[in-house]
């Protein structure tokens, strides 16, 4: 399964999107629609407001052809999914880790220390339901890395009403950035940029801390 557009969604109630349902796909559907279950999934990629919004060329994709061989170059480096729509500041149809319910939450009272990130998350709508919150983490900016790529997520299934403190470890690896040299990733340094959210476009916490 790949991205699709969906020029016609403004024009409906709600759109279930499902990635290779399976055999038991119709009861799901059928436990979703008439509120038996409520959706919990999230979407693993960026699905585009239009063809090719990221603007890649020919030799990025599918290549150009050199000395009888199709080459492609990835000019774009780490300027791809969402964190290509992050740094062009674009809001994409539906962003990466996106996902509705029925019902709503609300973050909260986010703190930091040099080891883990912690916040409340509250489910503020009518029925228990899933929400999925996610960490974010941005390098500092002399790493030339995108403004916040996903280092952690948590699948939590909170009561109607149920406030619930979650944590997050800051661990060496969400902390390090890569040396394509020496082949090995190493401790970054500086002020890096924490966020938490719902997806990678609707970061609801945001704070930096120096490490």
């Amino acid at each position: 399964p790949g991205a699709v557009l969906l020029p016609w969604a403004d024009n409906v109630a709600a759109v279930l999107l499902s990635f290779l349902p399976g055999q038991m796909y119709a009861d799901a559907v059928a436990a979703m629609l008439f509120g038996d279950d409520a959706p919990r999934g999230r979407l693993p990629l960026t699905l585009p407001n239009k063809d090719n919004e990221v603007g890649f060329t020919k030799a990025q994709f599918p290549g150009v052809d050199v000395d009888g061989m199709s080459t492609v170059t990835y000019s774009e480096r780490l300027q791809v999914g969402y964190r290509w729509y992050q740094t062009a500041a674009v809001r994409p149809r539906f962003p990466f880790g996106f996902g509705l319910t029925y019902s709503t939450f609300h973050y909260s009272d986010l703190t930091t220390t040099t080891t883990n990130v912690q916040f409340l998350l509250t489910n503020t709508g009518p029925v228990a339901a899933t929400e999925v919150p996610q960490l974010y983490i941005g390098l500092p900016k002399r790493y030339e890395s995108p403004p916040l790529s996903l280092q952690g997520f948590q699948k939590l299934d909170l009561d109607r009403g149920e406030a619930r403190r979650v944590s997050f470890l800051l661990t060496e690896r969400a902390l390090s950035v890569y040396n394509a040299t020496a082949r090995m990733w190493e401790r970054a340094h500086g002020v890096f940029r924490i966020g938490i959210g719902s997806s990678a476009n609707d970061i609801a916490l945001e704070t930096t801390v120096t490490l």
